[in-house]
């Protein structure tokens, strides 16, 4: 399946289920949905594999990626078996913009990441408005 399209509904679904504010919904929709995953696709995509001359394994980025994420929120409080599904979660992300960085580019892995945190704000907007 298109990793695009998968991360999209991927976070669609992440942010129906969520029961708080998601990080990906981040303080405001340009930083989320635009900044932030150019910059982290170029710091945990590009830098890696393009220094590895595209050897690694596939997937292996999402575990620096998940690690950093998982480090900065559990600053605020986070139970093991949370740190742990969170890790998961965001590794599985971070595996779906590697397959579009290696199908597509930067531009493919950076518009996987923002459809993902688009997702999780429409899913979590929808959910926060008409499911309670």
């Amino acid at each position: 399946m298109n990793p695009l399209a998968l991360a999209g509904l991927f976070g669609f679904v992440k942010g129906l289920l969520a029961s708080h504010q998601p990080t990906a919904s981040g303080p405001h929709w340009l930083h989320s949905v635009v900044a932030a995953p150019i910059y982290e696709e170029a710091i945990f995509r590009m830098v890696p594999l393009q220094f590895s001359g595209n050897n690694l394994p596939v997937g292996w980025t999402g575990v620096p990626f998940a690690l950093e994420h998982v480090i900065q929120e559990s600053k605020h409080g986070m139970s093991t078996s949370r740190m742990f599904a969170r890790f998961t979660e965001v590794a599985f992300g971070g595996m779906l913009y590697e397959l579009a960085y290696r199908k597509w580019g930067l531009l493919g892995a950076a518009a996987s990441h923002s459809g993902h945190n688009f997702g999780v704000k429409l899913g979590n907007r929808i959910a926060r408005k008409w499911l309670k």
